[in-house]
């Protein structure tokens, strides 16, 4: 991956690059663009067990590539709903482009669907984002 996407301002970011959209009682999360800049291609997923309730820091998947591996984890406590259909057919390279850099991952059911405390807002997130740039 070359280049760093913008972040989205309605989206919430965790210290290690996962992102979640709260969209109500479910959210959506998946990995920003700055934590797959050393990955060029996908080889595979593998996703954790999707049932049961997972705390914040549980694995959800495990991205594997040529020279490495990252791992995406969960950015609250909560019950992975849905996985990303695009990501069940091979189709994981998605994560990589422009129009993808913002795919879901997994779907969750948050169990404090408000609680934002252990996450960083657009503008925090960016402002540790720059340091590190």
């Amino acid at each position: 991956m070359d280049a760093v996407i913008p972040i989205k301002k309605d989206f919430y970011y965790t210290a290690d690059h996962e992102w979640i959209n709260f969209q109500g009682s479910v959210a959506y999360v998946g990995v920003y663009s700055y934590k797959l800049t050393a990955c060029n291609k996908i080889n595979e997923i593998l996703f954790e067990e999707t049932s049961g309730f997972k705390k914040q820091g549980d694995l959800i998947a495990l991205l594997r590539f040529d020279g490495g591996e990252i791992r995406i984890n969960m950015p609250v406590d909560g019950k992975i709903v849905n996985i990303s259909n695009a990501l069940l057919t091979d189709d994981f390279n998605i994560l990589l482009s422009s129009t993808g850099a913002y795919s879901w991952i997994a779907q969750i059911s948050p169990s404090q669907p408000y609680e934002r405390g252990n996450l960083m807002s657009a503008s925090r997130y960016l402002s540790t984002l720059n340091r590190k740039l």
